[in-house]
């Protein structure tokens, strides 16, 4: 009972749900965006397990398109903008789409150690001007 239910309701034996199915994961990849401060490893998680679940019912994802569903999903962002420059003219080694998940995911990790050592360096600067600033009184005067 609990299979007929799944299939019938999920889409797997009618025909018409499947359809719709289909068309609403559909849409949800093709209009998948990741906000500025979100977590990137989980939206491109969520965009991949989209494209399962659309391979799953028969409706297949080629990796051109995939390709460009992820992209047009990244944030703003100046790497992530040399990534799309690269795929735009034409490089070869990129033409399969868990290729793109792979330099996405490296270039969102270098841009984390870049932003965290640019913290550092904002931390370690705020604090040599609070030790460097002048003192309320003469240093004779203690």
């Amino acid at each position: 009972m609990w299979t007929y239910m799944t299939n019938h309701y999920e889409g797997r034996a009618n025909e018409v749900i499947k359809a719709h199915r289909k068309r609403q994961l559909y849409n949800k990849l093709q209009t998948a965006k990741c906000r500025e401060n979100s977590d990137l490893v989980t939206h491109i998680n969520y965009m991949f397990e989209l494209r399962e679940e659309l391979e799953g019912l028969g409706a297949k994802v080629e990796d051109t398109l995939m390709i460009d569903f992820l992209l047009d999903s990244l944030p703003t962002h100046e790497r992530f903008e040399r990534i799309k420059g690269m795929i735009d003219m034409g490089f070869e080694a990129v033409n399969m789409a868990e290729k793109v998940r792979d330099i996405i995911l490296t270039v969102h990790s270098k841009i984390n150690m870049a932003e965290g050592a640019n913290r550092n360096q904002e931390q370690d600067s705020k604090r040599h001007r609070q030790d460097n600033a002048r003192p309320d009184r003469c240093l004779h005067c203690k």
